[in-house]
């Protein structure tokens, strides 16, 4: 069975840890090429190549397949899952948040 990947979400996530394509191919074990379709769009993955990219990017499955809820919905899945973090995660995730509303402030 071959999965789509949600829009963008797979070249973001590598990005956002700082790794290059290649380091992702090679820990995930596929082709740069087969990467380099999957970022773009043009191609979908079969279960193994989901959870080897998964543990390449030291995420869930989920989060490479979800799609990205639309803007507005985007306060209440944020609380959706702090609901399920821990107490101390909570706190750590408030304490970003506030972090990032005063960097924009500046």
């Amino acid at each position: 069975m071959s999965t789509p990947l949600g829009a963008g979400r797979l070249r973001h996530t590598r990005e956002y840890l700082g790794l290059s394509a290649s380091q992702v191919a090679q820990t995930a074990e596929i082709e740069p090429s087969q990467l380099a379709a999957l970022e773009a769009g043009e191609a979908a993955l079969d279960e193994l190549a989901l959870h080897r990219l998964a543990r390449a990017l030291c995420c869930t499955p989920a989060l490479l397949i979800e799609e990205q809820p639309a803007q507005e919905e985007i306060p209440a899945a944020i609380a959706r899952m702090a609901s399920e973090l821990s107490v101390h995660d909570r706190e750590e995730a408030l304490a970003f948040a506030q972090y990032l509303r005063h960097a924009s402030e500046s």
